[in-house]
């Protein structure tokens, strides 16, 4: 009985470490040794008095099956070897900037993974060759990758993975510059958090469609989303959503003129940003400080944080939402009397919108304001709102 409690146990970890490869529950290995178990246990009560060894054949099968499954395990390992090699390389691309070499060894990593039937880590690889993609301009492919995503998500039964996959598909149409079908992804995500009782899905789809309407000109509209996600119970379940909020409520209170209100939300946004060591989210945490900064009249200090935080590496959607509050900025900087600033401004939003077919278009304009942007709806000016500053002031903080 202590051989067939030693199996069972034995079984349980087996299963473990096949649902860690595949995402199966693989209940049915531990109930199949579970019923052995029983029967051997039964056989040893009634046939040991005269039978001793009578539960031996039941040790055996449980054993049998344990070593199957272990077999089954070692030939994974061996057949995901070539993914290691790939996924060190991506590591090593990712930390050098190198975002399309990261890709590609994402790729391949993923294709090595799925012969090796280890669906979860290819789950992983493919969305991280999928963001690698965006980072590095391709949003073709990217958006394309989160298509394969989501349909492999499916086939393998991870609801949430696929939920995931439909918000990244609306991140990768955003970057092509289609806004319509951005919104539909978005939606169907925020539909599937629902569905799957998941208030951190829907917090996420929430506020990229409460960002898109933002910079779309229907304030309103966003403020409703970010209403609704901010009254999610998300709790500490997700610090880094909780953190974007925050930052994407400072820049809505940018919008408004509301800087009394947006320097608590960006400083809080900051804060909960570096406890998840999300450096990109931290640093346009300090962008928006030093946005609000400038607006309050340290027009100095404030250009400079701008400056030198967007110096650094952003991730993409970082890059965007630095890129268009620094096209607003270059419009309060001329409503504020400071061309230089101005343009200071409107080349610091050319360099953080190039790439996107429409966005690109808004930093045109905020060096021109003749030229219109893309958007017909969007109205650059109306992003950044400073409080009016008499001579004297201004004067006195520079």
């Amino acid at each position: 009985m202590l051989a067939e409690g030693a199996l069972l146990n034995g079984s349980w970890w087996v299963a473990r470490w096949l649902r860690a490869d595949d995402g199966r529950r693989w209940t049915g290995l531990i109930w199949t040794c579970i019923a052995l178990a029983v029967v051997g246990v039964g056989v040893d009560l009634a046939l040991a008095p005269k039978a001793p060894t009578g539960g031996a054949v039941v040790v055996g099968l449980t054993a049998a099956v344990d070593g199957l499954f272990l077999l089954v395990i070692g030939a994974r390992a061996a057949r995901a070897l070539p993914a290691r090699r790939q996924l060190a390389r991506a590591r090593k691309a990712r930390e050098s900037g190198n975002t399309a070499g990261a890709a590609d060894a994402y790729g391949k990593a993923a294709s090595h993974l799925g012969s090796a039937w280890k669906r979860v880590s290819e789950l992983k690889a493919i969305a991280e060759e999928g963001h690698m993609r965006l980072e590095a301009g391709q949003a073709a492919q990217a958006a394309e990758c989160f298509a394969r995503l989501g349909n492999k998500a499916k086939a393998y039964g991870d609801v949430v993975t696929e939920a995931r996959a439909l918000r990244w598909s609306g991140d990768a149409a955003f970057e092509l510059g289609d806004r319509q079908r951005s919104r539909s992804f978005y939606w169907e995500a925020a539909n599937s958090g629902q569905a799957l009782a998941s208030p951190v899905l829907v917090g996420h789809a929430l506020a990229r469609l409460g960002w898109m309407e933002h910079i779309a000109g229907d304030p309103e509209l966003a403020r409703d989303y970010f209403a609704w996600a901010a009254n999610l119970d998300i709790g500490e379940a997700d610090l880094r959503l909780t953190g974007s909020l925050m930052l994407l409520a400072a820049a809505f209170r940018l919008a408004e003129g509301r800087l009394e209100t947006a320097r608590p939300a960006a400083e809080d946004g900051t804060r909960v940003s570096g406890q998840v060591k999300d450096v990109g989210q931290e640093t346009t945490g300090r962008f928006l400080l030093g946005c609000v900064q400038y607006l309050e009249g340290l027009y100095e200090s404030g250009g400079q944080m701008i400056e030198e935080q967007s110096a650094g590496k952003l991730p993409i959607q970082s890059r965007r939402l630095a890129g268009v509050l620094a096209a607003g900025m270059s419009f309060a900087a001329r409503r504020l009397n400071r061309p230089a600033d101005a343009n200071g401004f409107a080349t610091l939003a050319t360099r953080l919108l190039a790439g996107h077919p429409i966005l690109s278009t808004v930093a045109a304009h905020a060096a021109d304001p003749s030229i219109r942007p893309a958007y017909e709806d969007l109205h650059v000016e109306a992003l950044v709102h400073p409080l009016p500053a008499a001579p004297e002031q201004a004067s006195a903080a520079v």
